[in-house]
């Protein structure tokens, strides 16, 4: 009986542990950037899913300053 699993394969588990991590940190990474260029620019875009809820928070109340 042969058995062929990843975790018999030196190092392809870590490969692909790697390869998976690298799927999701570079997406995110590039809207970090992009966010932050675009910031830097000007321009004011909101936030997904949290975007919509900026008209129900009221604004907060002006302090007079000393």
């Amino acid at each position: 009986k042969m058995e062929i699993t990843i975790g018999r394969i030196p190092f392809l588990g870590l490969l692909i542990l790697i390869l998976a991590r690298l799927a999701i940190w570079l997406p995110i990474l590039g809207l970090a950037i992009l966010g932050f260029t675009r910031a830097l620019a000007g321009e004011a875009l909101p936030l997904p899913w949290i975007g919509r809820y900026e008209e129900i928070v009221p604004d907060p109340p002006d302090v007079a300053r000393r």
